[in-house]
């Protein structure tokens, strides 16, 4: 996996976790492709008896199948991410709630004397009586 690829994966929010267990996976894909070698992948030593057909023209229904599924499971790996981060987003806010609430309390607490409406006049007009 390139590093660019894993630079997007994390600005996309996914985890590092996930991205290893990413290129777990695609080292073992490479590992599989190098013990079992494609025929076809393998090039013909005379050409002319064996044309390669234009991909265009005669498309490999299992390579369709292949690309459908592979997008299925792209878009069910989105969709779980996307609800991972509402649930991150949605725990934020009740933390940043807890967060305000406490400063608040603390807030109260340290202030030593409760203002009457005289104490706030008092205070307002500079006019302390000790």
């Amino acid at each position: 996996m390139k590093y660019s690829d894993k630079l997007s994966l994390l600005l996309k929010g996914v985890k590092m976790d996930d991205i290893k267990a990413l290129e777990q996976q695609e080292k073992e894909e490479l590992e599989k492709e190098k013990q079992n070698p494609d025929p076809k992948q393998n090039p013909d030593p005379d050409p002319k008896q064996n044309p390669d057909p234009d991909p265009k023209q005669n498309p490999d229904p299992e390579q369709k199948d292949d690309y459908k599924q592979l997008f299925e499971e792209a878009n069910n790996i989105i969709k779980e991410m996307e609800t991972k981060l509402q649930e991150n987003q949605t725990e934020l806010g009740k933390l940043k709630n807890e967060i305000a609430a406490f400063n608040n309390r603390q807030t109260q607490e340290a202030s030593p004397e409760k203002y009457d409406d005289t104490a706030v006049f008092r205070e307002l007009f500079n006019k302390k009586e000790d």
